[in-house]
């Protein structure tokens, strides 16, 4: 009598009981043949298709360093890694190379492996990718032509033509970069399917000519907004000590390319308020404006924005922690939100004081909000109370004093809301209605 072997089995079959494997032995069934290759490509996308795969600090060991981390998949241990990337790499939709403190020669010479892996066995598949780690980039030669979406640490814009040849189709670009004026010595380039830019500033050189810098910063940044006037979204953040990139006179200078944005975050400090705010700049796409306000060199920002948007739908600013040092800050608060009495999405961040907010004034204000989300703290009546006053209300994210009272709130709501806990150790609860 003839013995059956595994591969005899129909795929279903196959499929069925790979389903069962740990992914270090489903790698080890993909790498012994075609067959249980394709199964195990079939078993690999239903399972992890979605989830990042994550390359850490790598070692060269005989054991298998994999673990499961926030629904990813974390690889420390280069012979897995690699193997990973040969025997799945075509169902592998999304690459991280997690940033490291310290990156020693024999890590570099890891990331090389792993990055002529990836560009050898996923160039053709990935579709987001975060390269966290100094000169992932000058490894890849071949295009990656579904890549939609990248983020790179420490990017310089003498890469940015590489990192238009590497990634044609790329919608979504993200920089981050530690200060360096280098970083703005180069021509800025066109990308034609752009849609969202990230400006990511995470510190300076104090001894540097900032002056210089920000010059020189300005210049780039003004010429790359030029050459892609067709994006949609914006994000400008800074965690520097200097001004962050993008200064309202910039903004206001290149006003006429960012006619098309239609979601706007900037992180805003005194220096890039304060500079003629009656000047008001005019977006009349923008449906989204969020807006972080830091106070710098013992100066204090102010919310007297001078932005006026024709479709603004959602307002999300963040105070300082600080806010007694902005004794004015709710006055301009309501006066630029009077302006815009169509805003159905309001969020305040970083804000725990309920005594210093007119509610009354803010339903007058606002009385088409749909959805709210602040840092402050209610009671089960006061938390009740405040919906009251918005018969549009269909979500509610805040503070509850008391977690142990979420299931009486919404008990007392009726069966029209629910709730959830978002946030356990801030008591940050959401409540949203189902019909």
């Amino acid at each position: 009598m003839e013995t059956m072997k595994l591969t005899d089995l129909n795929f279903d079959c196959l499929e069925n009981i790979l389903e069962y494997l740990e992914l270090v032995d489903l790698l080890n069934a993909a790498d012994s043949c075609k067959r249980l290759n394709k199964a195990a490509e079939l078993v690999f996308d239903r399972k992890h298709g979605k989830k990042t795969v994550s390359f850490g600090e790598m070692q060269i060991s005989t054991l298998r360093l994999v673990k499961y981390k926030f629904g990813d998949i974390h690889v420390n241990d280069l012979k897995t890694g690699l193997q990973l990337l040969r025997c799945l790499g075509r169902v592998i939709h999304k690459i991280c190379f997690e940033q490291l403190i310290f990156e020693e020669s024999i890590q570099l010479e890891i990331d090389r492996k792993l990055a002529t892996y990836v560009n050898a066995y996923c160039a053709e598949y990935l579709k987001e990718g975060d390269f966290q780690r100094n000169g992932v980039l000058e490894y890849f030669d071949k295009p990656f032509p579904k890549l939609r979406g990248i983020h790179v640490l420490e990017c310089k814009f003498t890469e940015i033509n590489r990192i238009k040849r590497l990634f044609p189709n790329l919608e979504s670009l993200m920089c981050s970069h530690y200060e360096d004026v280098s970083f703005y010595n180069t021509n800025a380039t066109h990308f034609p399917r752009l849609k969202s830019l990230t400006f990511f500033e995470l510190g300076y050189d104090p001894i540097s000519d900032v002056r210089h810098e920000q010059n020189l910063r300005n210049e780039m940044v003004s010429e790359f907004l030029k050459l892609n006037p067709q994006l949609k979204e914006l994000h400008v953040s800074s965690f520097a000590l200097a001004d962050s990139y993008l200064t309202i006179d910039l903004i206001r200078s290149e006003v006429d390319n960012l006619q098309n944005i239609e979601s706007l975050y900037l992180d805003l400090k005194p220096i890039t308020v304060h500079d003629d705010i009656d000047n008001i700049i005019h977006m009349k796409r923008v449906k989204t404006f969020i807006t972080s306000l830091r106070h710098y060199n013992n100066e204090w920002p102010t919310c007297s924005l001078p932005f006026s948007f024709e479709k603004l739908e959602k307002f999300d600013v963040s105070p300082p922690k600080q806010i007694e040092f902005l004794p004015n800050f709710f006055e301009d608060f309501f006066n630029f939100i009077d302006k815009f009495p169509k805003i159905t999405d309001l969020s305040i961040s970083s804000y725990e004081n309920s005594s210093a907010m007119d509610w009354s004034r803010l339903t007058r204000s606002l009385p088409l909000l749909v959805t709210i989300s602040i840092h402050i703290s209610f009671s089960t009546d006061e938390a009740i109370d405040f919906m009251a006053k918005f018969p549009l209300l269909r979500k509610f994210n805040f503070m509850l004093s008391d977690l142990d009272e979420l299931e009486y709130l919404c008990q007392r709501l009726g069966k029209k809301w629910r709730g959830r806990e978002l946030w356990k150790r801030r008591r940050f609860v959401q409540l949203k209605r189902i019909v």
